[in-house]
């Protein structure tokens, strides 16, 4: 039922006192126009109740907003401007783990990207608290993908933030917003959005130069990120078609390239080889080879081999020879970005692979002690795994080199200021077959991106 225009006149007298009283600071009279609204006003817009929930929110008539953001949600179930409200409202009792809670909820449960970003940044915005902000992080990234988030803009709801933390040299979120922009400026390389990100790059390497301590922690990054894009290869040029994401699937096959090259890539722990998939992708097509990504959807270091080829390792190892076998590779490279560089070695030495580069090297999926002595502590859920579904002899990536019988090339990839991925590296380093390579001023885990940025993938792979 709409409001009569009677009632519309009032509406808009009331709205008009109230705000003309907020401008004057009379706070006494807005509450109580709010209140008379509240009271006489029936059918209100959802804008209307936004704003007057958001007036008492200010005023700290906190048991005034619950009957409102009752109202909204009746009219608009979950809507975005329910959402809105009750996370100020939430945000104004410092009820933040609740907006984390509600936040990590609703990107599970929604493809809504437009919406999803411009509220999880309001969430951080009102709160400044480093769990929302992960859920802000992770909304981000669900909407990355989506091409409907490029075209529409909402992607750019994340520039202000992560300028803010660019900025802000004291501020907890600088490596968050380093690697966010990082996600960020992938996403648009891997959407093909190259101007895009080449824009964002520039805006925030200008936003910069004021401020020498966090220049220096994020132009470098910055400048291979430029680099990167300059990189990509228009589709049209390319001997083949690109793989479109689809992280649903734990096994993409791209379509030949040159006859005989085959790159195999073992993702890392999140799903993605360290960069968009696209992007490593498209430099492989440059070179000629047809890609096989796949990912650990077992979620114990490819231990447990990969769910769309079998039900265990042997499964997956005979179907990746039927696979190698039917496109014809005559030496394929077996690729690995974080623990799938562990992937890459427990099929890819049994199968005979005589070329494996392994960037961001992880040397063991499974045992604790073993990691704990190089000074890694990360990952307690995967040791819990893998050390409980992987057997002892096949924990150690060394225990699979010295079980190789066949002549090969292991290029272990690391940032010579990264000591963990050094200490891995050093791990394996007294097998004659690998090459530790480092990445000169480099002490990230990433040593994809620099690889690539840098010239020196095709080194690497080919040779």
């Amino acid at each position: 039922m709409q409001p009569t225009n009677q009632s519309a006149d009032t509406i808009k007298a009331l709205l008009n006192q109230a705000n003309d009283a907020k401008a004057t600071g009379d706070r006494d009279t807005e509450l109580a126009t709010w209140r008379q609204l509240k009271a006489e006003a029936t059918d209100l817009d959802p804008r209307v109740l936004y704003q007057m929930g958001s007036a008492f929110i200010a005023h700290e008539q906190y048991d005034e907003v619950e009957p409102i953001l009752e109202g909204l949600n009746r009219l608009e179930p979950e809507g975005r401007i329910y959402r809105l409200l009750a996370i100020e409202y939430w945000a104004s009792r410092l009820q933040t783990d609740h907006i984390a809670d509600h936040l990590n909820k609703w990107i599970n449960n929604t493809d809504d990207t437009e919406n999803l970003i411009a509220i999880a940044e309001a969430a951080w915005t009102y709160t400044g608290d480093p769990h929302v902000f992960k859920a802000f992080e992770k909304a981000c990234l669900k909407a990355i993908p989506s091409q409907k988030a490029i075209a529409t803009g909402a992607i750019f709801h994340m520039l202000d933030p992560i300028e803010h933390m660019a900025r802000n040299s004291r501020s907890r979120f600088d490596l968050e917003g380093l690697r966010l922009l990082g996600g960020l400026a992938e996403a648009l390389i891997d959407q093909r959005q190259i101007r895009y990100a080449q824009s964002l790059i520039s805006s925030v390497a200008k936003s910069l130069t004021g401020d020498q301590k966090i220049t220096k922690k994020f132009l470098p990054l910055l400048s291979e990120l430029h680099e990167m894009s300059s990189r990509w290869q228009a589709e049209d040029t390319l001997p083949r078609p690109l793989i479109e994401e689809d992280f649903t699937r734990d096994m993409i096959l791209s379509e030949p390239a040159k006859p005989g090259k085959l790159a195999v890539i073992f993702a890392g722990w999140n799903g993605r080889p360290l960069i968009g998939s696209r992007i490593l992708d498209n430099q492989l097509a440059q070179l000629g080879y047809q890609t096989l990504f796949l990912r650990d959807a077992n979620g114990v270091g490819f231990g447990a081999g990969i769910q769309s080829l079998g039900q265990d390792r042997t499964e997956s190892l005979s179907a990746l020879d039927k696979i190698i076998t039917e496109t014809s590779a005559t030496d394929p490279v077996f690729i690995g970005a974080s623990i799938g560089t562990f992937g890459a070695v427990s099929h890819g030495l049994p199968l005979g692979i005589r070329r494996l580069a392994l960037f961001g090297p992880v040397t063991s999926a499974g045992d604790r002690a073993f990691l704990h002595a190089l000074g890694d502590f990360r990952g307690g859920v995967l040791l819990n795994k893998t050390s409980r579904d992987i057997p002892i002899g096949e924990q150690l990536m060394s225990d699979f080199i010295s079980r190789a019988e066949h002549d090969f090339t292991l290029k272990a990839v690391v940032g010579d200021a990264y000591q963990i991925d050094i200490n891995y590296a050093e791990s394996i380093s007294h097998h004659d077959q690998v090459d530790v390579v480092k990445i000169q001023n480099f002490a990230e885990h990433n040593t994809l991106r620099p690889a690539i940025a840098r010239g020196l993938f095709e080194n690497i792979i080919e040779r």
